[in-house]
């Protein structure tokens, strides 16, 4: 357990595990995160209560974390969800200030008047100056199992706050229920069902000029003919391929226009690849909890994938029309901190240890692969390079 039990809205102390209790091995390096314990505040606006109206609330349950110059994002995503959501909100303050408060207690009832449910939950950040930074750093990893805490369907998807969800998502989601799900869950692995992700570049060789590119404030593509004319690719794909590579656009299209006749046509395999990010819906009461050591930028989403693939789960593409479209926004502060891996200083103290943010997650992430050793895959045809740029090689 990561959270003890609370009451609705109260705040509640937190004391947040530094590893999770799957046989890990302890960490040989010079250098851990520090145990955090937070004040959180589960539920705030009680709205838990009501998920039960909402479409395939006691199925799935789409999850999110965010901080607050990025609240209003929340909103949006929800609403596009039209279900249940959890967010977690990182609060810099002891108390949420009142116009927060009541900025998201509006949130909350506009998606309530759209026929979804939008659970709020907080973690306060740590008071004190004589706190590490890394430690006081943005607790991404803690959010996300809050929010998966305050789930209230069986599977759970995990979406960073930014993307949005295609029109009829969960209508297609109950389709795959009803034709496909049984048959897969006679099958001895447990599933990781990968959704699409695309955005519509904004850098890189395949950028979108401006002036053809949808305002996000007015419009997103939600559907798959807008998406296919907007210049949408797989997030990232033309940056740093491996990342949402191996999901196979071509063989995701193709399947758009391929009728559903036996169950093993909703989805198809792919493998695991080391630096794989998917967005993926999983079974909460089988999937790992989020390791906490992660906060910031760097290595938080890669960790709970590659565990899902040391623990069996099968990736699996869902080969329908849903997917998911990242909204444009600026770096994040914690983005900033991170840094480059390819150009910053790896400067370290006279007794070994790092001092900068990429320094330190990269010294979290080698002890995480240590811990999950002999599991830990290697990249199967995708370019699992140091740098955040893209490389052809196909020719090599």
């Amino acid at each position: 357990m990561v959270f003890a039990s609370s009451v609705h809205g109260e705040a509640e102390s937190s004391v947040m595990l530094q590893l999770a209790d799957y046989g890990r091995q302890k960490s040989v390096e010079v250098w851990n995160p520090n145990i955090m314990s937070y004040n959180i505040e589960r539920d705030v606006f009680d709205t838990k209560r009501k998920s039960s109206k909402s479409k395939l609330d006691g199925v799935v349950t789409l999850t999110t974390q965010t901080s607050v110059d990025r609240v209003e994002s929340m909103e949006r995503q929800c609403l596009s969800w039209a279900g249940t959501c959890s967010a977690a909100v990182f609060v810099p303050e002891q108390t949420i200030p009142e116009e927060l408060f009541q900025k998201m207690k509006k949130m909350t009832e506009n998606v309530e008047e759209a026929g979804g449910c939008l659970i709020i939950s907080v973690i306060h950040a740590i008071p004190g100056d004589d706190i590490d930074e890394y430690d006081a750093g943005y607790p991404i990893n803690a959010l996300r199992n809050l929010a998966t805490d305050e789930s209230t369907g069986d599977f759970v998807f995990a979406l960073d706050v930014d993307f949005v969800a295609s029109e009829y998502f969960l209508d297609r989601l109950r389709e795959y229920q009803d034709h496909a799900l049984d048959a897969q869950a006679k099958t001895a692995k447990a599933v990781a069902l990968v959704i699409p992700a695309f955005w519509i570049p904004n850098e890189g060789p395949n950028a979108v000029p401006d002036k053809d590119r949808p305002d996000p404030a007015v419009f997103l593509p939600r559907t798959w003919p807008d998406l296919d004319k907007s210049h949408a690719e797989l997030f990232k794909l033309s940056l740093r391929d491996v990342a949402h590579g191996p999901t196979d656009f071509p063989r995701w299209h193709a399947a758009l226009f391929t009728e559903k006749n036996t169950s093993s046509d909703w989805t198809y395999h792919v493998d695991f690849a080391e630096y794989f990010e998917p967005y993926v819906i999983v079974n909460k009461h089988l999937a790992p909890r989020y390791d906490e050591r992660f906060r910031g930028y760097g290595f938080n989403k890669a960790e709970f994938l590659h565990h899902l693939n040391a623990n069996m789960f099968d990736f699996q593409v869902l080969a329908t029309d849903a997917f998911v479209l990242h909204g444009e926004h600026e770096k994040s502060v914690s983005q900033n901190k991170y840094g480059n891996r390819l150009t910053d200083l790896r400067e370290k103290d006279e007794n070994g240890k790092p001092l900068t943010q990429v320094g330190k997650v990269e010294v979290l992430w080698s002890s995480f692969k240590q811990e999950l050793a002999p599991n830990f895959p290697r990249h199967k045809g995708f370019h699992a390079d140091e740098a955040n740029t893209h490389k052809d090689t196909s020719n090599e």
